[in-house]
């Protein structure tokens, strides 16, 4: 195999280090990712939710992904974040 993968003569590390992805693809998906991302004036979801309590914040980030991140559970999102909106209302006495 020219690979490296199952190559006697190949460096596997070489061929393990082409199979991952690079630090760039890392750090995206990990500081931005892009069902987070794209709202107007570059603003994150982050941005938003650091400044609510866990509730709001969470209910926010289901929202702002909802269908974004997996389309099919587009629904599912967005009923978590009704379920914290209506944990934060009784938290709140309603």
């Amino acid at each position: 195999m020219s690979d490296g993968w199952g190559d006697p003569g190949a460096d596997p590390a070489e061929a393990w280090d082409r199979a991952l992805p690079n630090e760039k693809q890392i750090a995206d998906a990990v500081n931005s990712p892009s069902h987070y991302t794209g709202f107007s004036n570059d603003a994150e979801v982050i941005d938003i939710t650091e400044n609510l309590n866990f509730n709001r914040g969470s209910a926010v980030k289901y929202l702002a992904r909802a269908g974004a991140k997996d389309p099919a559970k587009e629904i599912e999102d967005l009923e978590k974040a009704a379920w914290y909106v209506h944990r934060e209302i009784k938290r709140l006495g309603g």
